[in-house]
């Protein structure tokens, strides 16, 4: 099936809201609304329908159709969405010719907690009040933060005490142990402190993306390269070549950060470091990888 052009899904969007006298106006949102984001197929159409009664539009499915045939649906059911964007009822659908739109229900009346909420929303039709210009959107919302001296502290320590878990996983013979404390803290941090060096490099003016997708292009090739040698964790020694590794990284990043902030870098870590690589050493089923 030929996907359907953006043009042919904006006209259907606002199509179903003519037709219907309970949908009031749309707001758009997300990375379609971002100047700095790179459109490409993959793109959600994220929009909201601002309505007077939401609720005939969640006694059942059937008014979603006019979308399109859908290969699968996310909604708020269950514990999956307990609790979550309430008042704002989502529908997320995927549909067979590769669009997909995320598509919330709000009431009229929150539309100015809408539009308060993020730079990147908009309102793009609107029957009671019409849209004469549309106001210039931007990603200022998702700017890395410059961290205060507390924020830099934490991470560090974070980041260290964390990877001793990691290294009694390994002593343990727990891989998965392991591999949960590096993927989660671990990584987590030393992923905050490379934002933050990209961040000082660009005066916090800049975002890299959702889940760091555009990190790659902000980043030296080199510690790029290093970032992605951490992700291995197919068996003990990775595991642990991994850790060093990012450890090593984060240690670079983190003097270059502190230097630019003002900031004092602890002198524990480098203790840290050669801890586990005594205790590490005392086994000869763990060996760090060349």
């Amino acid at each position: 099936m030929t996907q359907r052009s953006a043009q042919k899904m904006m006209t259907l969007i606002q199509s179903v809201a003519e037709k219907d006298d309970n949908i009031r106006a749309i707001g758009m949102e997300g990375s379609r609304n971002n100047p700095a984001a790179h459109q490409d197929q993959f793109a959600d159409f994220d929009i909201t329908y601002f309505v007077k009664d939401p609720t005939p539009f969640r006694q059942n499915d059937d008014w979603l159709n006019v979308f399109g045939e859908r290969l699968m649906m996310q909604k708020p059911t269950g514990a999956l969405f307990s609790g979550t964007m309430q008042p704002w009822y989502p529908y997320l659908m995927q549909f067979t010719d590769g669009n997909r739109l995320d598509l919330k229900i709000a009431c009229v009346g929150d539309m100015d907690a809408y539009l308060a909420a993020e730079h990147l929303n908009t309102v793009i039709f609107d029957k009671d009040h019409p849209v004469q210009a549309q106001p210039e959107t931007s990603d200022w919302d998702f700017h890395i933060a410059q961290p205060t001296e507390e924020d830099y502290q934490d991470c560090v320590n974070e980041f260290f005490w964390v990877s001793l878990y990691v290294m009694k996983g390994l002593k343990r013979g727990e891989l998965l142990y392991a591999n949960q404390y590096m993927e989660t803290p671990v990584r987590a941090e030393l992923l905050k402190m490379l934002e933050w060096s990209v961040g000082v490099n660009t005066n916090f003016q800049i975002s890299v993306g959702k889940n760091d997708s555009r990190l790659k292009d902000k980043l030296p090739t080199e510690d790029y390269d290093k970032l992605i040698e951490t992700y291995r964790l197919d068996s003990a020694a990775a595991t642990w070549h991994s850790l060093q590794t990012a450890s090593q990284l984060f240690i670079e990043t983190a003097r270059i950060v502190a230097d630019q902030l003002g900031f004092d870098f602890p002198e524990y870590p480098a203790h840290v470091i050669a801890y586990e690589e005594k205790v590490m050493g005392e086994s000869s089923a763990v060996q760090p990888q060349k």
